[in-house]
């Protein structure tokens, strides 16, 4: 099932977050943002006029390749630490922040989760690119629900689903799942992933469409429906939030599109 939605811009960002990657709701009607590889360990508290509202140092975490975020129910703060282009990282992790809405202007890691992937054996890949790249992720029932950007060449087309644990500790992450995306190539791969309030919906983004899950069971969201909502805009969007029953996109500036 597939079906145009409405997009309504609602702001430029600022320059400081023109490379914003990862959006998840803040306190008092804003958002928590921040830049991926190459930038600095800050969080951006913005609102929906783009305005920054409160800026916060990350001490405790290198930004190698800050690519999403995720929010638990007690108010704390995963940082997905696993950007991984060129598919030979070998120092994968979350960080969690404590409390992240009331920190005004530091805060540290409290835990990091180191990971790799149960099924990549060599680093990079032998021959064709593989499905090892990461940009999507969400907390739900406890753990930390993460979806591959694939690069491989020709595209396979598949997200991969895998879990971690919300603790301190280093894993083998849990793959669970895939789900055919029938993209063509990585610039139309997913790259933000959030699950919704009453947690019966979820979502993956990409460059122009937005994957929709409901009406599946536990954890089994590739096991639902799913329907197929395409953007009237394309641009490099990167990160995605449910708030009170609508979707919260921001997008990357690049090639003189997005930032907003």
């Amino acid at each position: 099932l597939a079906q145009t939605v409405i997009v309504t811009e609602l702001a430029d960002l600022p320059g400081s977050i023109s490379e914003t990657s990862g959006l998840e709701n803040g306190p008092d009607d804003c958002f928590w943002t921040h830049n991926d590889s190459g930038n600095d360990e800050f969080r951006y508290c913005i609102d929906t006029l783009g305005v920054i509202q409160r800026t916060v140092a990350v001490s405790g975490d290198e930004n190698n390749d800050w690519e999403e975020l995720a929010k638990d129910h007690d108010g704390n703060l995963y940082i997905g630490n696993f950007g991984n282009n060129g598919l030979a990282r070998t120092d994968l992790r979350v960080i969690k922040i404590p409390s992240i809405d009331t920190c005004n202007t530091a805060t540290s890691v409290s835990d990091t989760i180191n990971f790799s992937y149960p099924d990549q054996v060599n680093y990079p890949p032998v021959g064709a690119y593989g499905n090892f790249d990461m940009e999507a992720m969400f907390w739900h029932q406890d753990s930390l629900h993460l979806f591959s950007k694939d690069r491989s060449d020709p595209s396979t087309g598949y997200t991969k689903h895998y879990t971690l644990p919300t603790q301190s500790g280093t894993y083998v992450a849990n793959l669970v799942d895939s789900f055919q995306t029938n993209h063509p190539s990585f610039f139309l791969a997913a790259t933000a992933a959030d699950i919704n309030e009453d947690e019966s919906e979820v979502v993956l983004l990409s460059a122009n469409k937005i994957w929709l899950f409901s009406n599946f069971a536990g954890t089994n969201y590739f096991g639902g429906d799913v329907a197929v909502l395409d953007l009237s805009v394309f641009s490099q969007k990167e990160g995605i939030c449910y708030r009170n029953g609508f979707l919260y996109i921001t997008d990357e500036e690049s090639f003189g599109l997005g930032g907003k």
